[in-house]
């Protein structure tokens, strides 16, 4: 097996960029603009992984690795798009009300908004600190980029945890399972 992304890692990674523990002083530029990337990228694979395994929830690690190859960025952005149109009561896009809300009330769990808040955030912010020329990186403001991203992968989990149990009775879309057939029937 290969060795598996742990977005833990990313975090601790992304706060010794910033200097977290380093005392005074200003980290380079480059070690800032890549630790707000790394936190971003943190919670990027912790929404790949819970997608995955809900996808595939009896599959090997292996074969969950490939299914979070699918999970893209753009689409990651959609979806958080509509939890925040959701959120503020406008009408996202068609179906997708029944997949974002919780109970009578239809309201969309606080944690859910939150990760999809995130998730926007860190995405506009790291795109400046990889690609932006102007981007001013500063070890205060990265700092809080990396725990913006730990908390979004905190909250990330404890709703993987709430969901684990109901989903477990349920079966995974019926198109996720063919798309997943059709590739390991070409790959094997």
């Amino acid at each position: 097996m290969r060795r598996a992304i742990r977005p833990g890692e990313y975090l601790d990674l992304a706060y010794m960029l910033a200097g977290r523990n380093a005392g005074r002083g200003r980290p380079r530029t480059a070690y800032l603009r890549r630790a707000t990337s790394t936190g971003y990228y943190a919670l990027f694979h912790t929404l790949a992984a819970h997608g995955s395994r809900w996808a595939i929830p009896h599959a090997e690690e292996d074969e969950r690795a490939v299914v979070t190859r699918w999970f893209s960025h753009g689409n990651l952005r959609t979806s958080s798009g509509w939890v925040q149109a959701l959120a503020a009561g406008r009408t996202p896009a068609k179906g997708v009300e029944t997949l974002l809300t919780e109970g009578v009330s239809k309201s969309v769990p606080v944690d859910l908004r939150f990760v999809s808040d995130a998730f926007i955030q860190l995405q506009n912010v790291r795109h400046a600190a990889d690609y932006g020329p102007q981007y001013d990186a500063q070890k205060y403001e990265t700092l809080q980029h990396v725990e913006l991203a730990a908390a979004a992968v905190d909250s990330a989990d404890r709703l993987w945890k709430q969901l684990d149990g109901s989903l477990a009775a349920k079966k995974p879309d019926r198109m996720v399972r063919t798309s997943y057939c059709r590739w390991a029937a070409r790959a094997w």
